[in-house]
């Protein structure tokens, strides 16, 4: 699975993505290895799974999800903990142009959304309901389902008098009416990585925020209640230097807070006309206050985080991409095991022979260890890896 974003920073595809240094913060902690280090896991086995490499991946319960758009249809599949995969349903796209984000509905059906369109259909793909969002230059980006049975929407939309780009909230009710729509107006120039539903019955939204010539960017979140009223906004950098930052994946702990991963560029000491690029993963508590912030080690140069999960036994799993070579020529796939203070427990790097370019995209952790859905030179891959 690619990562495509657009120029400006306004929407992006599918999320993938960067380097790795351990930086000083301004904000909250850094933390680093250390002495907690453990016997990374054995791979137990490694396999080709029959996928598009711009499918879009989706956690469910003991399996991952993954869709598709080729061929006038989407396509959903799923991977099971034995790296199989089986064809959930499949139907037509009808209006949606190129699928970014989708959802597995609690009746047990699916909600798409691409460009200004949002698709339903049941369990078997048949059309439930479509909407279009009539506003010109707008992309929705993440979907998801709320505890009430209603479907959040996110995305992002041109700011107040063209200035900038603001994200964009709809809420719809299970049957396609459309409950509210509001635009968050903002000084700064926005984009919106996703939209996830809270334990609490509400729903917090993520994404990247930059004033135009600072050159920096920060992690902006908003929590939002189950009245959908506004409960917080906080700005956050992973690092003290954040330039060019994307995040790309959120997870709620158990005591409530959020874990987040991404990657951002920062200056190279040793070359000044390419940046270095380094994947992180933090954590905030409840109130979106930071706790702490891993940039991965300098051993995971040039890196990216794409994906974290609560490790079944507590602490966090989180995968990507390592030691990428200047042309995109070259990576290294890893999993890195992380305890609730953010020390690294583990990191395994799967460097396959035969290809050059691998990435880890998602990952899911069981008492049977980690399946970990990956690519390798244009073709997904599934890693079982042994439980720790």
């Amino acid at each position: 699975m690619n990562s495509r974003t657009s120029a400006g920073k306004r929407f992006r595809i599918v999320i993938y993505p960067v380097i790795a240094l351990a930086l000083t913060l301004s904000v909250g902690s850094s933390v680093s290895a250390g002495s907690l280090t453990r016997e990374a896991p054995r791979i137990v086995w490694d396999k080709d799974v029959e996928l598009p490499l711009e499918s879009v991946f989706e956690h469910d319960e003991h399996e991952i999800l993954a869709a598709s758009l080729q061929n006038d249809k989407i396509t959903v599949n799923s991977i099971n903990a034995g790296g199989i995969k089986k064809e959930k349903v499949s139907f037509p796209k009808y209006n949606i142009a190129y699928l970014v984000s989708f959802h597995h509905s609690q009746e047990g059906g699916y909600i798409a959304v691409g460009g200004n369109e949002i698709l339903k259909v049941n369990e078997q793909g048949v059309k439930e309901w479509a909407y279009t969002l009539s506003l010109p230059s707008t992309y929705l980006v993440s979907v998801d389902q709320l505890a009430d049975g209603s479907y959040i929407v996110a995305g992002t939309t041109p700011g107040a008098q063209g200035q900038g780009w603001d994200p964009i909230l709809l809420k719809l009710s299970g049957s396609g009416t459309v409950i509210w729509q509001k635009t968050q107006s903002k000084p700064t120039e926005d984009s919106v990585t996703l939209v996830r539903h809270t334990e609490d019955g509400g729903f917090v939204l993520l994404g990247e925020e930059s004033y135009a010539g600072s050159g920096v960017s920060k992690i902006s979140m908003a929590k939002f209640t189950s009245t959908n009223k506004l409960e917080w906004e906080k700005s956050l950098v992973p690092s003290a230097v954040s330039d060019n930052l994307w995040n790309t994946a959120l997870v709620q702990d158990k005591d409530g807070g959020y874990v987040i991963t991404g990657f951002f560029n920062h200056p190279n000491p040793v070359n000044s006309i390419r940046n270095l690029t380094t994947g992180y993963i933090l954590k905030t508590d409840a109130q979106g206050s930071l706790m702490w912030s891993h940039p991965l080690e300098s051993t995971l140069d040039r890196s990216y985080a794409n994906d974290v999960q609560l490790a079944t036994g507590g602490g966090y799993i989180i995968t990507g991409k390592a030691n990428e070579d200047w042309h995109g020529t070259i990576s290294k796939e890893f999993v890195q095991r992380l305890n609730n203070s953010g020390m690294v427990l583990w990191t395994k790097v799967i460097e396959r022979t035969t290809e050059n370019v691998n990435s880890g995209i998602v990952v899911n952790s069981s008492e049977e260890g980690y399946l970990v859905i990956g690519s390798a030179d244009s073709e997904v891959k599934a890693t079982r890896l042994n439980p720790q």
